[in-house]
């Protein structure tokens, strides 16, 4: 079952690479396929990670789950948002309000919020 923090993706490979994933979790190295992706995504970030912490450090932003509601947001102060995970803006949140906040939203991962917010912030 995934966390609240994770998010099932699908992805297509060779059928040669997934051989070989399925060779190496046979002969011990990982326990299954999907430790193998993990520890492949997990390797990749983390060589990239002197260029993510530049980047962020430029930014404001926020790593990992947040939720906004109508009290949060109210206050905050104008603003370019950026989340890295998941955003949830709560029911109560009118678009109004977030307009006079953040000039604009940008998330990277998942975001839950109504179908006007998403529409407007193109999310």
């Amino acid at each position: 079952m995934l966390e609240d923090n994770s998010e099932k993706i699908t992805i297509n490979i060779s059928v040669v690479d997934l051989g070989r994933i399925d060779y190496l979790v046979n002969q011990g190295f990982y326990g299954n396929r999907t430790d193998f992706l993990r520890f492949a995504i997990k390797r990749q970030l983390d060589e990239h990670k002197e260029w993510f912490d530049k980047e962020f450090v430029a930014k404001t932003i926020t790593i990992g789950s947040i939720t906004l509601s109508k009290r949060d947001v109210e206050q905050m102060a104008y603003q370019d948002y950026m989340i890295v995970g998941k955003l949830t803006i709560e029911d109560d949140v009118p678009l109004e309000l977030l307009k006079k906040i953040f000039r604009k939203i940008d998330v990277f991962g998942k975001v839950q919020c109504s179908q006007e917010i998403k529409k407007y912030y193109q999310l």
